[in-house]
């Protein structure tokens, strides 16, 4: 009986642990599994998502109309607190054509962009 046992214990000690280290893999690839669902939602938030063909990056999309609009506005604020300045010096008083100026805002749309 002893021989038996002695053949016995080594088997159930090699297979004790090579449960522990099959459970520690497995235990490790599904965290990887979780962490790159996370990590994927995150990224999905932000406007980027992977595919089979790479990545597709959501981008801001600004129409032409609301961007010159926007570029006008500075430029009409420039000019506005320029003429502002030569009122200002030349004559020590300040022009009531001058106190309003126009402003425009300038939206943004997001769109994702395909690769095909």
């Amino acid at each position: 009986m002893s021989k038996l046992a002695s053949q016995i214990i080594p088997l159930v000690i090699a297979l004790v642990v090579l449960a522990a280290i099959g459970w520690v893999v497995y235990e490790v690839l599904q965290s990887a599994s979780k962490i790159g669902q996370r990590a994927e939602k995150s990224m999905a938030k932000r406007n980027m998502v992977f595919t089979k063909d790479g990545m597709k990056v959501g981008v801001k999309h600004y129409e032409e109309e609301k961007y010159v609009d926007k570029t006008q506005s500075w430029v009409v604020k420039a000019w506005n607190l320029a003429e502002e300045g030569k009122t200002a010096e030349g004559s020590g008083s300040r022009s009531s054509k001058h106190d309003t100026t126009r402003t425009t805002t300038a939206t943004t749309t997001t769109t994702t962009t395909k690769r095909k």
